[in-house]
């Protein structure tokens, strides 16, 4: 039988255990998503839709909805199946944290306000998808890097994994909320903690201009984003994403981590 390690970051680990060997249904195993949920029929999509991606697999929700995963031909099973790994890892309760109860209730607002994951070819900016033909959050080919994978291992920037970051875009700004989006955390956590946190950072000057590639914060600020890309910008430095621009470091989880967007 096999069994998948659902390790912290959500990163599944397989293992091959023997079932005589192992206790059923072990605490800190999940079995991984199984292969045959791709779904090739996409006739339920547009014909837009149609054109560009051939596969999908669902993230099912309590109240029975489904949030899809929509993919290009040029996008792996592998990384389709990682994915969705990711999604469900971000969509996991996790009763010891203040927020980490009832994530249910995230995957069925995502399922009420139409929430799609989409990963066309190529990379943003050269892509046969253009920018206004994107039906979804995007993740594209070229920044979803599977495990064990030369990109992977050696956290190429080229191809860096935004992976965590775009999948979480998708989770916060349908699911939990924010300021300006209705979510099952947009009065608390998503609408006024972490929007004190940014603004505290800003104030700070923690949180500076120009550290995403040259965009100044006052856009984000106007495109009402700044929220997002500010939680993502600490949780990809706490997960080693920006160890490639070394700048000081920043303590996560009771490991030093490399990072640059934002500084201590």
């Amino acid at each position: 039988m096999t069994f998948i390690a659902k390790w912290p970051l959500g990163i599944a680990i397989g293992l091959v255990i023997s079932t005589t060997a192992v206790a059923k249904n072990p605490p800190n195993y999940t079995h991984y998503i199984n292969p045959d949920a791709i779904n090739y029929d996409l006739s339920s999509f547009s014909a837009e839709e149609q054109k560009f991606y051939d596969k999908v697999i669902y993230v099912s929700a309590p109240s029975g909805g489904k949030i899809p995963i929509l993919a290009a031909p040029e996008v792996s099973k592998e990384q389709l199946l990682r994915s969705y790994n990711i999604m469900t890892f971000f969509l996991t309760n996790f009763d010891d944290l203040k927020y980490g109860t009832n994530r249910g209730a995230t995957a069925d607002q995502m399922v009420r306000t139409g929430a799609k994951l989409v990963m066309p070819d190529g990379e943003d900016g050269d892509s046969r998808v253009a920018e206004q033909d994107l039906t979804g959050q995007p993740l594209y080919q070229f920044e979803a890097p599977t495990a064990g994978s030369a990109d992977y291992i050696n956290n190429n920037y080229e191809h860096r994994d935004a992976s965590y970051e775009e999948i979480f875009h998708l989770v916060h700004h349908n699911g939990f909320g924010q300021n300006s989006t209705l979510g099952v955390l947009s009065d608390t956590w998503g609408g006024v903690e972490l929007k004190a946190a940014m603004e505290s950072a800003i104030d700070k000057n923690l949180w500076q201009d120009g550290f995403w590639f040259g965009i100044e914060l006052r856009q984000w600020l106007a495109e009402d984003a700044a929220e997002y890309e500010y939680f993502v910008s600490i949780m990809d430095a706490c997960y080693g994403y920006w160890g490639e621009h070394l700048k000081t470091k920043v303590q996560c989880g009771g490991a030093h981590t490399n990072q640059r967007p934002v500084k201590t």
